[in-house]
């Protein structure tokens, strides 16, 4: 049993592989599809379902591990733990097109396709009815904080520069001591030094580093402290090409701390400056972007060090290179170092919302979301009118995270748009606010006639949305929806009711329990079943 989970696993990431590579009606993405559904139902054969408990690296069934996997871009466990699934359970009877509906949401790149949205969204949008998910609470109340809550693990090899440098440092001590008289290093010296060190095969970046900047602490003529600083410029270029980070770095955090440590003299402040502007120049940035595209994964301690000391002259050309990259891992890097450095010069990051492409817009607001900057809300405003739907829905995200009362009539003249994706995104944001006045325009849109025609995506958006407000009156008014009873158009509202039942599960209303305990056992599979995870979520918050 334990082997045919693990290869059922593995026809599942094979079919999310052949998904992205194959259009839907290809023979050999069908085959793939078939073969899963053939190995799933053979296994459903004997059970009435199968579960499978999801940690950050591992798949477990029946406490075995049935799928291990630590790499952060590829592993199936990580891609649903990130978005708060614990539990995923199939039940027997599953037809093929529920099954192809989850092999293409987790083959989705959340990235470029679903900049907003998570796999639990979508898989509670698309209401499967024998596919059931369990998720971490936390996660329902603050959904876009996924691409935060996965940490990559990356260990940093150990080197022996510091036992150098410490030995370095005393003998240099010890040379003083004795009064020797330094002669000053000329042109030829230094690279000549630098030639002896690049003979080695190890990497001798930080340690060419360090001396540099020690020469540049000792010696006072400008013809040496520009020929210095030259010399440690080209040391960074190379690094940069080659990966090394952690020499771009040791040369911001030596700049930074001057005086302090390396005593340098009045005479070498402009040298240092000349480092400083390399460092945060076009070339070295664009270098970095390609490093970047070329596949290099750098730790989150050096990306985290690597942006807080980079300067606020570095913003446009961040911006420039994100505009060209082509892989979503390496946008998600300059994203991050863009949402730190923005926090030092809001304004030089607002021009990123005049480009003409689209995509540099809408990553553009991301990072303006994820800086939290309320003054930008004035700037971000007239892109809910972007051609490209895709922004708008990024703006209206970051009207409802960012806003207050004054952006709530924009977002509610977008409810009613013709586009339904959009009409959701405004609904969301409109409850991200969670400000009384917002309450009762998500209100307004439930109590109004033409509701009842919206799909029922869109009506369990705005029930969602309203179990942010955990007041009596939402209850008494969800309450009264769930125990109407109707003759007309009965699709229609029990699509209503249902949406209101699970309301009451998110909200935790206890005097639901007995009204959502008749709806289990409704005609109606929606209302049943929307029922069922109301009390199943009313008994996990009794639990806890």
């Amino acid at each position: 049993m334990v082997e045919e989970l693990k290869n059922l696993i593995q026809q599942i990431i094979k079919a999310k592989k052949n998904r992205r590579l194959y259009p839907t009606d290809n023979p050999i993405y069908i085959k793939t599809i078939d073969d899963v559904f053939s190995r799933l139902t053979s296994l459903l054969e004997p059970n009435e379902s199968l579960e499978f408990h999801i940690t950050q690296y591992d798949i477990f069934s029946h406490d075995e591990v049935i799928y291990h996997n630590e790499d952060k871009y590829d592993s199936l466990a990580l891609l649903l733990f990130k978005d708060g699934l614990q539990k995923l359970t199939v039940k027997r009877g599953i037809p093929r097109s529920e099954l192809e509906e989850f092999i293409k949401i987790i083959s989705l790149n959340f990235e470029e396709e679903v900049f907003d949205d998570d796999i639990v969204t979508l898989m509670w949008e698309k209401d499967f009815h024998y596919i059931e998910t369990v998720v971490d609470e936390s996660f329902l109340v603050d959904d876009d904080t996924y691409e935060e809550t996965a940490i990559a693990q990356a260990r940093e090899s150990a080197n022996n520069t510091g036992m150098i440098m410490k030995a370095y440092e005393e003998a240099f001590e010890a040379e003083k001591s004795k009064e020797t008289h330094i002669v000053p290093l000329m042109k030829d010296d230094l690279e000549s030094l630098i030639q002896e060190i690049e003979s080695e095969t190890k990497d001798k970046t930080l340690i060419l580093l360090h001396l540099l900047f020690e020469i540049l602490s000792l010696e006072e003529t400008d013809k040496t402290h520009e020929d210095t600083a030259g010399l440690i410029n080209e040391v960074l270029t190379y690094a940069v090409t080659q990966g090394n980070m952690e020499a771009i770095v040791l040369a911001l955090e030596k700049i930074a701390e001057g005086n302090e440590k390396y005593s340098y003299s009045d005479k070498a402040d402009q040298s240092l400056e000349s480092i400083r502007d390399h460092v945060n120049s076009r070339d070295v940035i664009m270098r970095f972007g390609i490093l970047l595209d070329n596949g290099m994964k750098l730790s989150e301690k050096i990306i985290h060090k690597f942006s807080t000391q980079l300067d606020r002259s570095s913003i446009p050309h961040f911006i420039d290179v994100l505009g060209e990259l082509e892989t979503a891992s390496s946008r998600r890097i300059v994203i991050k170092i863009l949402s730190e450095l923005g926090k030092r010069d809001l304004d030089l990051v607002l021009k990123g919302l005049a480009d003409d492409r689209w995509y540099l817009v809408r990553n553009t607001i991301h990072i303006l979301r994820r800086i939290g900057d309320r003054s930008a809300v004035t700037y971000i405003r007239p892109a809910v009118n972007h051609p490209d739907p895709r922004v708008r829905k990024e703006a209206i995200l970051a009207l409802g995270e960012l806003g207050q009362g004054d952006s709530l009539h924009v977002l509610k003249d977008l409810i009613s748009d013709q586009d339904e994706s959009i009409r959701i995104a405004a609904i969301r944001a409109v409850g991200l606010m969670g400000i009384p006045s917002a309450k009762e325009v998500i209100l307004e849109k439930i109590k109004c006639n033409a509701f009842k025609d919206k799909s029922f995506t869109e009506k369990k958006e705005c029930f969602h949305a309203l179990a942010r407000w955990k007041d009596r009156d939402i209850i008494d008014i969800l309450m009264k929806i769930v125990k109407k009873r109707t003759f007309f158009n009965s699709t229609k509202n029990n699509e209503i009711k249902a949406g209101a039942a699970y309301c009451l599960g998110l909200i935790g209303a206890k005097e639901a329990c007995t009204i959502l305990g008749k709806l289990k056992h409704s005609n109606n599979r929606l209302l049943r079943d929307n029922a069922l995870k109301a009390i199943k979520k009313l008994n996990y918050a009794k639990a806890g």
